[in-house]
C-alpha cells in the first residue's frame, strides 16, 4: 500500500475522567467525577469540532457524540493522524471552554447568563460551571481502530474505488446509531451541524492529503 494514500481511521475521543485504564486501577488511582455533557453542550462542542475540521481542511466521513465520548472516522495519511487529532482536541477544547465562560457570565456582561449562541435554548449555568471545573475537556489519549481495516484499494478491473473489507460499513453503521444505542435524545440541530462538515466517502478517499 502506498504510504501517501489516504486511509480511514475510526477514532474515539473520551471526556476527562470518563475512562479509567487498567494501570490506574492497579495503582489504586481514583479519578474525579467524569465530565458528562448535556445535549446543549454536545451541540456546542460539535460545532467547535466542526469549525476545526472545516478551517483545517480535515476529512471526516462519520461523526457522533454521546455525552462522554465522540466517535469519528478521519481520512488522512497514516503519518498525519496524530497531528490531526492533536489539533482537533486542542483547538476544540479552547473554543468550547471559551464559549462556556461566556455562557456563565452574569447579567450585564455581554449578555444574559446561560445565553446559547446556537439559538437552541438556554444552557444551564450550573452545567457550564461543572464543565469548567475540569482542568481538561479531553482525556489524554485517543483510541483508534486497526489501521489495516479501512485501507482503500483500487481494483484495475473495476472503475472507481472499493473498500478493502466490510469493516468500514460496520463502523459507519455503528457510529450513526451510537446515540440510539446509549438511549440519548435525537437532535435535529446536532445532525445539521454534523452534515455540514461530514464529507462523502468517495470525495474523502479520492482527495489528495
Amino acid at each position: 500500500m502506498d504510504g501517501n494514500a489516504p486511509e480511514g481511521f475510526h477514532v474515539v475521543l473520551t471526556t476527562h475522567n470518563s475512562r479509567t485504564s487498567q494501570r490506574m486501577r492497579d495503582r489504586g488511582i481514583r479519578p474525579g467525577p467524569a465530565l458528562l455533557l448535556p445535549l446543549d453542550h454536545e451541540i456546542l462542542l460539535t460545532q467547535c469540532i466542526a469549525d476545526v475540521i472545516l478551517e483545517s481542511g480535515f476529512r471526516c466521513i462519520s461523526y457522533n457524540i454521546c455525552r462522554d465520548h465522540v466517535h469519528m472516522i478521519i481520512v488522512c495519511q497514516h503519518v498525519q493522524l496524530v497531528k490531526v487529532m492533536q489539533k482537533i482536541k486542542s483547538v476544540s477544547s479552547k473554543k468550547f471552554r471559551r464559549q462556556l465562560r461566556e455562557r456563565s457570565r452574569p447579567m450585564g456582561h455581554d449578555g444574559p447568563m446561560g445565553h446559547d449562541p446556537l439559538g437552541g435554548g438556554s444552557a444551564s449555568p450550573r452545567d457550564a460551571h461543572h464543565a469548567l471545573a475540569h482542568d481538561h475537556l479531553w482525556s489524554q489519549k485517543f483510541y483508534r481502530a486497526d489501521l489495516d481495516v479501512w485501507t482503500l484499494h483500487t481494483l484495475s478491473n473495476l472503475p472507481g474505488y472499493l473498500y478493502k473489507t466490510t469493516h468500514l460499513e460496520n463502523a459507519l453503521h455503528y457510529i450513526l446509531y451510537n446515540r440510539e444505542k446509549h438511549k440519548l435524545p435525537y437532535s435535529e440541530k446536532l445532525n445539521v451541524i454534523i452534515d455540514n462538515f461530514r464529507m462523502r466517502q468517495e470525495d474523502a478517499f479520492r482527495a489528495k492529503c
